[in-house]
């Protein structure tokens, strides 16, 4: 088969593209992709009508790879290793060595690509600073939300979560609810980006609380008034920031140098292989070949799980 890859396209959706093998950069690994995990949320609004990104756009930025090749500077990793990185949905792909994680031969393909998505909440909490047996509520049970909720629980928090979609609290391993209740946590991070959820989600922070923004606000989703967050964010000495992972550099500067990118996915790779995080029911796992009808199944909210996990082995 031809190798291709997923894009946005233009209008509205998602398709194939071919593209073409080369042999890697010095500093880069090539390899064929075993699985990769679909962002529901910020893949379905790049191939959105109204996204603001050029295409064709290529989507996935959590794959699993079996090493076929590495450049001329790369060190410590062989062809046949298993690799984890932030890689694309296509059926081969280059990456740069010093951006994927070396994985045991008997890690499995199916669990790995989870920690991608593991490291918006652990950026979250790392950035907050938030003493073990904290109350961290987690707001919206999206995919984001449902790893933040399990994260924040191996992290030793007290752990709170909400969303409306009774479907979605099931999914929850914590008590979940419509709402969180008011004055009741120390940090909330807000993950489905949603004006009336960030104005629930400060009314349930303490006095000096801290609000992370971590779903993104991709457009204006209701006519929610700014006073209703500005109240209690003055009355009640709040903190509301962004809860974008990428303001975490991706190598911690040194002893003491706080949190970093690959540090974080790293802890993430270690509690998924030991099973402190557990992601069952998190993906419908489908052929890479019946990609487009998984980004379908999202769009049209057709999946019981909150996201599609392609398996691109030839095999399945």
């Amino acid at each position: 088969m031809r190798d291709r890859g997923i894009v946005a396209i233009d209008p509205a959706g998602v398709d194939w593209r071919p593209i073409e093998r080369r042999s890697p950069a010095a500093d880069e690994v090539a390899g064929e992709t075993l699985t990769s995990l679909v962002s529901p949320g910020t893949e379905l609004a790049l191939s959105s009508a109204d996204s603001a990104f050029s295409r064709p756009l290529d989507l996935g930025y959590s794959a699993v790879l079996r090493v076929t090749e590495v450049g001329s500077s790369v060190g410590g990793i062989v062809p046949g290793d298993l690799v984890f990185g932030f890689g694309r949905h296509a059926t081969w792909q280059a990456l740069p060595a010093d951006e994927v994680f070396l994985l045991q031969a008997d890690a499995d393909p199916l669990i790995v690509p989870f920690a991608r998505m593991m490291h918006i909440g652990l950026a979250a909490l790392a950035t907050a600073g938030v003493h073990p047996g904290a109350r961290v509520g987690i707001s919206g049970l999206g995919l984001v939300g449902q790893l933040a909720v399990r994260v924040a629980a191996a992290s030793g928090c007290d752990v709170l979560a909400s969303d409306p979609s009774p479907d979605r609290r099931s999914l929850s391993p914590v008590d979940a609810r419509a709402v969180l209740p008011e004055n009741s946590c120390d940090l909330v991070v807000e993950c489905s980006g949603k004006e009336e959820s960030v104005l629930q989600a400060a009314k349930a922070l303490r006095t000096g609380g801290e609000l992370v923004l971590a779903g993104v606000p991709w457009r204006p989703r209701s006519d929610a008034r700014l006073f209703d967050l500005l109240d209690p964010v003055f009355h009640r000495y709040l903190t509301v920031r962004s809860g974008w992972e990428w303001q975490v550099p991706w190598r911690s500067s040194g002893t003491g140098g706080g949190p970093s990118i690959r540090g974080l996915i790293e802890t993430g790779l270690g509690w998924l292989e030991r099973g402190v995080v557990d992601v069952t029911g998190l993906a419908t796992v489908l052929p890479a070949f019946a990609a487009l009808d998984g980004y379908r199944m999202l769009r049209e909210r057709a999946s019981a799980a909150p996201t599609v996990l392609l398996d691109w082995r030839p095999s399945v």
